[in-house]
């Protein structure tokens, strides 16, 4: 997935700026890293994720700006992006083909009762 920020800025509700006029440009099938510690890695991952709105500039993934999709195309795109916390709460002795399956819950109808793959 490409992805493009454009001097992205995030200030949180209780007035804390975590992104600062932030521009990227991700290729699809590039790597990113970052380690600094206070550099607003996490809230860069919720902007990317379309968790959070940012509060000035831009997103957009894949040639598309998320925040213009109605709500079902944006369910749909943020079906495709995903993010696996460094501590994920699991249930204790969940197994991980059950922790990687449930991210594609969001793929499912709510109807259905089985999904559209399966794994042998």
């Amino acid at each position: 997935m490409q992805v493009r920020l454009a001097d992205v800025a995030l200030t949180h509700p209780g007035g804390q700026r975590a992104i600062d006029r932030l521009s990227l440009d991700v290729a699809s099938g590039e790597r990113v890293a970052s380690s600094a510690l206070g550099a607003g890695k996490t809230s860069i991952l919720r902007v990317v994720g379309t968790a959070v709105r940012p509060t000035s500039g831009s997103l957009v993934l894949d040639r598309v700006d998320p925040w213009v999709l109605p709500r079902a195309a944006l369910r749909r795109l943020r079906s495709r992006i995903g993010t696996i916390h460094q501590a994920p709460p699991l249930p204790p002795r969940q197994r991980l083909v059950t922790t990687v399956l449930a991210g594609k819950l969001g793929e499912w109808h709510s109807g259905r009762r089985s999904p559209r793959w399966s794994i042998s």
